[in-house]
């Protein structure tokens, strides 16, 4: 276990102490956990400093003064010089210091980047997070990972000519966009590292925005950085106008860039929009000359901003990283598994290298599989490296089940929070080597980011989170119950909580006081956060509440951003059309785009007008071809109204952008097996789906897995009383009856036993005939 050796004055011995017993004694050095009563022998402490990983040094006017600390200085000084692998971490504890005119301070501790921090618990976080990349850095995939890079010398050279033009508008922001696992993050600091802006050690502040996270996030993740959130800064932020937050968070990234520190934002639809706008506040903050060619502000997007509005705004730079060249993915791929000291064969890394498309998480996936099991294995199943995406999902998520159910439920337990600092998963699951560990390979494997301003907050990648969201998949109930008692504490505790010294913490505690219907102070209704809880209650399928925590809300419309009031009156429609409700038809009217005729698509499907609601879902795709959810509700329709042939080429081209979806596995099984001819590709495909079904951990895939084979022994195999019976069985067992009965519906009209099928609607004439997604 990484140790951290504490040097300090005597006179900080209070501070340093809280330190230490927050960071446990098997985690550091400190004299009142190390040595005897009275004055420590010298050769005690140069022995602790030499089984130390990292060296703390609390920088002060007194520490300064100290000849201990002077000693233990050149102490460390002696072993960096003499090429032991210890990390120097120099704190400054001292506002008074002027440290570039300080002479007592040597010039090889003035090249850190110092800023006053007197907060023990961040001191604390910066010091666990400094052991934690410590411990990552000694694995040898995190290290190849992080030191490898090649090819994108043509975004290179754009960079330069941007940024070296005579232009008059200096840049200030860069947008690198992509899509998950191609590359952005480690372009855009190696763009940093190439232009001198950035040592190699240097880490940015990492923040995560989506699609519900608005201004407030921004803001509070930032105060976060500078030593967390007080009740009495949320009570002013829940009262201001919105353009006051504007001024706010151009007022937070100032004090960044006075700091020399810089900002990259992972947005997924929050500042750069899935309609590829940008969001107006982003745009006001960074429209001030003081950020003039400094970049204290950058976004790596999952979407690809306007070209227009690109070239309309010469303060922001666009880069669109793509796959890598042939060569460059030949180059990545041997430098990778040269790295790792994997031995291959010329004609066994060409087989390889023939699979892969140019995806950099794709090269490694393939390298890691070949560490792991050997490269005749691999090569044996090289279609899972052809299939890479949500197979691999499939295959990560089950390799961490394979090492035991601590491990799964320790993934679902971080999957279940946008992101979730170390500390809160401590304070849950309990702190330990094992806990560690795990926590450990699932970053190495890409389970999760880092983010923060000290990378203490776990984000878990999109793809793994949706995957076991859709498995329904659990949190233990051991868990379950620390996570209720948090939320209990802080309901009953509220009034007395003056700091807020965890984001991921605050934010859960609001989500679960509002889900219990605890009548919160409105500082707590921060909007995004609101949203959040409101995603959660619509799918716990309580929409009146939904509808009723929308109200309250948007009472203060005027202090939330408009692109956070349409999220709030979107979900309005979509809970108001659940529950049937006339004033879906008011409020609608508020929606405008592809998305009004999506929602009253939805609206008309809810209330079984089919053909109203094929009407509109078609409107919704001539506004907006692209449209994902519209076309996954069209299927639906087309299906319910047994179209088939038209529901076939969107059924197919949804399976084939998720093909674990067991939703859109089971709508192209129905569309393709109704087809009157099936030919030899048509039965593959078949024998495909029914093998993705079972893989699928969708919460009802076992259920349709089992009503898709009493379809394909009738439709594909003709053998009619076998799939009846099949079927009959799935509506016994099965807890939704709707899959089973639609295909026994389906088939008896089909065989002319119209009276059979009568008395089965009959029977379960309370079941929704709703394909929902």
């Amino acid at each position: 276990m990484n140790r951290a050796f504490l040097s300090h004055s005597s006179k900080q011995k209070q501070l340093v102490q809280q330190i230490a017993n927050n960071l446990g004694k098997a985690n550091c050095v400190f004299d009142e956990f190390e040595f005897e009563s009275g004055m420590p022998l010298f050769d005690e402490i140069k022995k602790s400093i030499g089984q130390s990983d990292v060296f703390v040094l609390f920088l002060s006017d007194d520490a300064l003064n100290s000849e201990w600390v002077k000693l233990e200085i050149t102490e460390i000084k002696n072993l960096i010089d003499n090429g032991l692998d210890k990390q120097f971490f120099p704190i400054l504890i001292d506002k008074s210091l002027d440290v570039s005119n300080d002479e007592r301070i040597p010039n090889w501790i003035k090249k850190f980047l110092l800023k006053p921090i007197s907060e023990h618990f961040l001191i604390t976080k910066k010091i666990r997070q400094r052991l934690l990349e410590l411990r990552l850095d000694t694995n040898p995939i995190f290290k190849a990972k992080a030191s490898l890079f090649v090819g994108r010398q043509d975004l290179f050279d754009q960079l330069e000519a941007k940024i070296y033009s005579l232009s008059e508008m200096k840049p200030r922001s860069i947008i690198v966009s992509g899509f998950e696992g191609i590359g952005r993050r480690t372009f855009l600091k190696e763009a940093f590292l190439r232009e001198k802006r950035i040592k190699d050690f240097y880490s940015p502040i990492y923040i995560t925005l989506d699609t519900k996270d608005s201004i407030e996030d921004f803001i509070l993740k930032l105060q976060d950085y500078k030593g967390g959130n007080t009740a009495e800064y949320l009570d002013q932020l829940s009262q201001v106008e919105f353009e006051e937050k504007v001024l706010e968070a151009k007022k937070l990234l100032i004090a960044v860039k006075n700091s020399n520190e810089y900002v990259f934002i992972i947005d997924s639809g929050c500042i750069v929009k899935p309609n590829k706008q940008l969001a107006d506040w982003f745009l006001q903050i960074i429209d001030s000359e003081e950020f003039d060619n400094l970049f204290t502000l950058n976004i790596i997007s999952r979407f690809r901003p306007s070209n227009e509005l690109i070239r309309g705004n010469k303060g922001i730079i666009h880069f669109n990283v793509s796959n890598l060249s042939e060569k460059d993915t030949e180059k990545l791929f041997v430098k990778y598994y040269s790295f790792l000291k994997l031995d291959l064969k010329t004609d066994q890394a060409q087989e390889i290298l023939n699979v892969l498309n140019g995806i950099p998480s794709q090269v490694h996936y393939a390298v890691e599989r070949i560490k792991d099991f050997g490269i005749i294995e691999t090569l044996k199943k090289k279609e899972e490296i052809v299939d890479y995406g949500e197979t691999q999902v499939y295959y990560m998520v089950d390799n961490i089940r394979s090492k035991g159910k601590f491990a799964f439920d320790l993934l679902v337990l971080i999957s279940n929070f946008d992101f979730i600092s170390y500390d809160f998963v401590y304070s849950i699951v309990g702190k330990t080597e094992e806990v560690d560990n795990l926590l450990e390979d699932f970053f190495i494997t890409g389970v999760f980011d880092l983010v923060g301003a000290n990378k203490e907050y776990i984000k878990v990648h999109y793809p793994i989170a949706d995957y076991l969201t859709r498995s329904k998949a659990k949190i233990d109930s051991s868990f379950k119950l620390t996570l209720k008692q948090k939320i209990n504490s802080f309901i009953n505790d509220e009034g007395k909580i003056k700091d807020f010294q965890d984001v991921s913490e605050l934010l859960h505690n609001i989500k679960g006081a509002i889900i219990a219907n605890y009548d919160l102070p409105d500082k707590y209704y921060i909007p995004s956060f609101v949203l959040k809880t409101i995603v959660e209650l619509y799918y716990l399928e309580n929409y009146s509440s939904v509808i009723a925590l929308i109200d309250k809300v948007l009472e203060n419309s005027s202090r939330i951003d408009k692109d956070l009031v349409r999220e709030f009156k979107y979900w309005l429609c979509l809970s108001l059309a659940r529950k049937k409700e006339p004033r879906f038809e008011s409020e609608v009217k508020n929606i405008e785009g592809a998305d009004y005729n999506y929602l009253f698509g939805f609206y008309f499907r809810i209330n079984k007008q089919l053909d109203n609601a094929e009407t509109y879902l078609k409107g919704a795709l001539l506004k907006n071809p692209g449209f994902q959810r519209a076309k996954r509700e069209l299927v639906n329709v087309l299906l319910l109204k047994s179209n088939f042939s038209e529901a076939l080429s969107m059924a197919k081209s949804n399976y084939e952008n998720q093909k674990l979806n067991a939703f859109h596995i089971q709508a192209y099984f129905i569309s393709l097996t109704r087809k009157k001819f099936l030919s030899k590709e048509d039965k593959l495909m078949i024998e495909e789906l029914l093998k993705n079904i079972e893989r699928s951990s969708d919460f009802r895939a076992k259920e349709i897995a089992s009503v898709m084979q009493g379809e394909y022994l009738y439709y594909v195999k003709n053998d009619k009383a076998n799939s009846i019976r099949t079927l009959r069985e799935c509506l016994d067992k099965n807890k939704s009856k709707h899959y089973p009965k639609k295909a026994l519906n389906d088939i008896y009209k089909r065989a002319d036993l119209i009276m059979i099928a009568n008395e089965l609607n009959s029977k379960y004439n309370n079941d929704d005939e709703t394909f929902d997604y």
